[in-house]
């Protein structure tokens, strides 16, 4: 439902400032106006954007906010997203009689549209999108409108069916009616509208009607498909061939891509996404689609291979055939894309190497071909990228050892994702100085050695995992002064010794996610080592919600790992299991109130389980496996938002306290502990036992993390910065090539905004 946003409101702006008619008819003053814009806003439960207009400004109303008038009298009343929460009800549209344009899109109006709009005779273009407006669209709302040339009404809550008077406003040339809740049958309408060039929609309860292809001046077709029946693409849509720009989505659209559209030879924009087409792309496609700026046909069952012919496509900006199951080998001639900013042939069925000629997409600023069977090695060529933002080859075969021209993509490299192939060999260093990388994955290869010290370089640094490969050294403290890092994996590699005690002052300033589980450490775990992660400490509300944009990371949950596609920004987790740690666990880890999951199992930790009562946000807490002894801390049961515990095979005694939480653990959280007693061992306490002191009441807080429940954190990360990326290519394009802002937006919508955020 997303790709429809922008190239609407643009085309409909652009139409709309090359003639703009003004009423000579004036039957109404600026006071007039003023003081029914005053009267309005009194009703509004949100206005401060509004601030404008007041009674002691009445006199300049061309200056107030969202006003624009000439000489004599309003003409446009433009609030976009101003915040406005109300209804139009009190808004007395007859004292606007030169109105020719009311745009209040995506603002909180709520309620029925009143059908006094109607009284705005001389309106030309109508903007109510993405609101929240009810019921049934009256017929009578357009008696009196037959000037009006554009109507959006997309996003918002209308229902029952299109009102049949659209058929009367001759002029129309754009409509906007998609992501509301209509009903019944799309009425065959679309014949009686020659001058239509916009249309957007969400089918109701039938197939795409054929009647499309009536629409011969069509230039911008956008449809939701949603109805319970299975519906193709009509191949009557070939007739429409003024199409310039044609976005097509929704599970029920089946079938092949119809012949028929090789004679839209204008089209610049093609995206069908998210849907069940099948089948190949014929070459005859591509060699009629030259002026193509954008290709998107993600999430399909596209299968075959990728057409030579594709290098015909020079305009070619936009790429993406993710997730699809194309197979064979990425073309030679995709070389020749050299205005290609973005490409993105991850999740098929690819194979080969990847073809050298891609070192001549020398403006191309993103590239994802991950989770296919490329083989081969990175050649060196990939150097000649130096626009590159984000670099994501993971989820292949890849082998050999990095080329040292990785180093030339530039400083401007902010995502390198090479996880889960076969390099091996020392890490290179091609880390510059100004180096602007902030996500870097290198988990499950075969690199040795040491890590790079190049990488301090890297001040923006927010995400670094290298878990799963052979890495040997110490602890690299060295990192400690990376202002922005926030996830550091080092789990399953070879690093080893005792943990030194810093000198820094600040170290690791933003750190809240550490793993150095499966490795070689050993001694005494430093008090001063666990003080130095403040950011654990603290919980910032502002932080709560925001995620780490598209992180995929892997947790163990219960023994299996699962795939999570984010985590949020204030999560934080220490792993430390499976070394040979040895002593007490550290007072100090009590301070850690924002810490949602602890593993410190399979160590050789002794003395007693420490006062974790502060830990309100704790999760998972995992400790088997050591030499720990003495009772279980009545404290624990004050952990309410704990849902997995492991106390197993240490020396604990006593009784199991029975209360909040502990009372839901079965009996494997407490195995292996032989003078441990009570429910939900079978071992039962003695009269004389001992009773932990327990609490007089608990309160069971609510569960945000369901998903995480019992876990040791594995992050592995992958996939970062792809929301951040769209904004520096939205940014790129706009200032170096002049694409208009909707351009970028609808693609950006196509990926990672959910329903009801596309025309702004």
């Amino acid at each position: 439902m997303e790709p429809f946003k922008k190239a609407f409101v643009f085309l409909l702006h652009t139409f709309l400032l090359s003639s703009l008619p003004f009423a000579l008819n004036i039957v109404s003053s600026k006071k007039t106006e003023a003081e029914a814009l005053l009267r309005w806003k009194n009703t509004l439960s949100s206005h401060d954007s509004l601030d404008s207009w007041a009674l002691n400004n009445i006199t300049n109303l061309c200056s107030w906010k969202g006003v624009v008038c000439n000489t004599v009298s309003l003409y446009e009343i433009y609030l976009p997203g101003a915040g406005l929460n109300g209804t139009l009800d009190q808004l007395n549209f007859s004292s606007f009689p030169n109105l020719t344009s009311l745009k209040l899109c995506w603002n909180h109006f709520h309620g029925l549209i009143p059908y006094q709009i109607s009284d705005l005779r001389n309106l030309t273009y109508l903007d109510l999108s993405f609101n929240s407006f009810t019921g049934e669209i009256p017929n009578s709302l357009f008696t009196n409108l037959g000037k009006l040339e554009y109507l959006n009404l997309t996003g918002n809550s209308f229902q029952g069916s299109l009102p049949s008077i659209l058929t009367k406003l001759t002029k129309l040339k754009g409509i906007g009616l998609a992501s509301n809740n209509f009903s019944g049958l799309i009425p065959d309408i679309f014949g009686l509208m020659p001058n239509l060039e916009i249309l957007e929609l969400t089918s109701f309860e039938e197939k795409i009607p054929s009647s499309l292809g009536k629409l011969e001046n069509l230039q911008y077709l956008g449809l939701l498909i949603d109805s319970p029946l299975n519906s193709t693409i009509p191949s009557e849509l070939g007739l429409c061939t003024n199409l310039t720009q044609l976005i097509l989505s929704g599970r029920s659209l089946t079938g092949s891509l119809p012949l028929s559209l090789t004679n839209l030879t204008k089209l610049s924009v093609l995206l069908i996404v998210d849907s069940n087409l099948c089948g190949h792309i014929l070459p005859y496609f591509l060699t009629n689609w030259t002026q193509l700026t954008v290709l998107m046909l993600k999430n399909n069952s596209f299968s075959g291979e990728i057409p030579s012919e594709i290098g015909l496509l020079i305009n070619l900006n936009f790429l993406n055939l993710n997730d699809n199951r194309f197979s064979g080998y990425i073309p030679q001639t995709i070389g020749s894309l050299q205005n290609l900013l973005y490409l993105d042939l991850s999740v098929n069925l690819l194979s080969g190497q990847i073809p050298p000629t891609i070192g001549n997409l020398t403006e191309l600023m993103f590239m994802d071909i991950s989770s296919n069977h490329l083989t081969g090695m990175i050649l060196p060529k990939i150097g000649h990228l130096k626009s590159l933002m984000a670099l994501d080859l993971s989820m292949n075969q890849l082998s050999g050892q990095l080329p040292k021209n990785v180093s030339k993509l530039g400083k401007g490299l902010r995502v390198l994702n090479l996880k889960n192939n076969n390099f091996h060999g020392i890490i290179p260093k091609i880390f510059p100085k100004g180096c602007e990388l902030q996500y870097l994955d290198l988990y499950g290869n075969q690199f040795s050695g040491t890590l790079p010290l190049s990488l301090v370089n890297c001040r923006m640094l927010e995400v670094l995992d290298i878990g799963n490969n052979t890495i040997s050294s110490p602890f690299p403290f060295w990192m400690e002064t990376l202002p922005e890092l926030r996830v550091l994996v080092l789990k399953s590699n070879r690093f080893h010794s005792i943990i030194p005690i810093s000198k820094v002052k600040l170290s690791f300033p933003k750190l809240r996610i550490l793993d150095m589980s499966h490795n070689e450490f050993n001694g005494v775990l430093p008090i001063e080592f666990l003080d130095k992660f403040k950011a654990m400490m603290n919980v910032s509300e502002n932080e709560t919600g925001a995620e780490y944009s598209e992180v995929l990371s892997t947790v163990l949950l219960k023994g299996f790992e699962y795939g999570l596609r984010s985590i949020q920004r204030a999560y934080t987790s220490i792993d430390l299991s499976n070394n040979k740690f040895q002593g007490k666990i550290p007072s100090s880890i009590g301070k850690f109130k924002g810490l949602h999951a602890l593993n410190l199992a399979y160590n050789n930790f002794t003395g007693h389980i420490p006062s974790l009562e502060n830990l309100n946000f704790l999760e998972s807490l995992d400790l088997r496996s050591n030499q720990l002894v003495g009772d279980i801390p009545w404290q624990l049961t004050k952990l309410t938002s704990l849902s997995f515990l492991n106390l197993s095979y240490n020396h604990l005694v006593g009784s199991i306290p029975e209360q909040g939480q502990l009372l839901t653990f079965d009996s494997s959280s407490y195995i292996g502990n032989p003078e441990l007693c009570g429910l939900p061992l079978t071992n039962m306490c003695r009269n004389d036992e001992p009773q932990p002191k327990l609490l007089v009441s608990t309160t069971q807080k609510d569960d945000d993390f369901n998903i995480l429940d019992g876990f040791t954190w594995q992050v592995v990360l992958m996939g970062y910065g792809c929301g951040m990326l769209f904004g520096m290519v939205a940014g790129y394009l706009i200032f170096k090539y002049e694409k208009p802002e909707w351009f970028i937006e609808f693609v950006y919508q196509v990926y990672k905004i959910k329903d009801g955020r596309r025309w702004r």
